[in-house]
């Protein structure tokens, strides 16, 4: 008699379990574009939690934005085996710092917070992940993916309200239909290129009505 929502996004589905995509990487090729006018160094650090399909995803989704502004940058990618532990996030982060890292992209709470740490104390950038982060580092934190959750429980709720969730339902989650943005902090981004900038407003209205597809590398 109960609903249940899996955040799985692989469409599996029961009776009263509906499941529902995260395409979070698609949110990731557009901050990898803003980090290609941020990056001096031209190394990207990319630290998930583990090399699962969603975190390469959104990694690899983050190298190739930057990549499609200047094909020479690089990034160095670390899983560090948690989700939470900040302490982990962190010590990737510098380790990937001291290899030349100035711009980070995470998969993983624990993996952002290390890595906001890192840029905060470095003066370096980093994205905010699932959620708008920049409160944590105003000086750092250009950009945040956003999950834009009231917009996914409320299909939901509609669906469970007129009875159309069960049996199990697969949820389309994109910018198209408004469950997926990019949060930009204005502060830290009005610096970058206004050429970059404008392939960013770009690139983000092809994604949003299907003209572009960011590719999914899931390994």
């Amino acid at each position: 008699d109960v609903n249940f929502p899996s955040a799985g996004g692989i469409n599996r589905t029961g009776a009263n379990v509906a499941d529902y995509q995260q395409p979070v990487y698609q949110g990731n090729y557009l901050t990898g574009i803003l980090a290609a006018g941020l990056t001096q160094s031209g190394t990207l650090g990319g630290i998930g939690a583990f090399d699962i399909p969603p975190c390469h995803a959104q990694l690899e989704a983050f190298k190739l934005g930057a990549q499609s502004d200047n094909p020479d940058i690089t990034m160095v990618t670390t899983y560090t085996g948690d989700w939470i532990d900040v302490q982990k996030g962190q010590e990737a982060a510098q380790a990937q710092a001291d290899q030349g890292a100035d711009v980070f992209a995470p998969c993983g709470e624990g993996p952002a917070l290390g890595a906001i740490n890192v840029a905060q104390d470095n003066g370096l950038y980093a994205i905010g992940n699932i959620g708008d982060m920049s409160s944590l580092a105003p000086e750092s934190v250009y950009a945040s993916t956003l999950m834009v959750y009231e917009h996914i429980w409320g299909q939901m709720v509609d669906d469970v309200t007129a009875g159309s969730f069960q049996p199990g339902k697969f949820y389309e989650v994109s910018f198209g239909n408004g469950a997926l943005d990019v949060a930009l902090n204005e502060a830290t981004t009005a610096d970058i290129d206004p050429a970059i900038l404008e392939t960013f407003e770009e690139t983000f209205a092809d994604i949003r009505s299907g003209a572009f597809e960011v590719p999914f590398i899931g390994q």
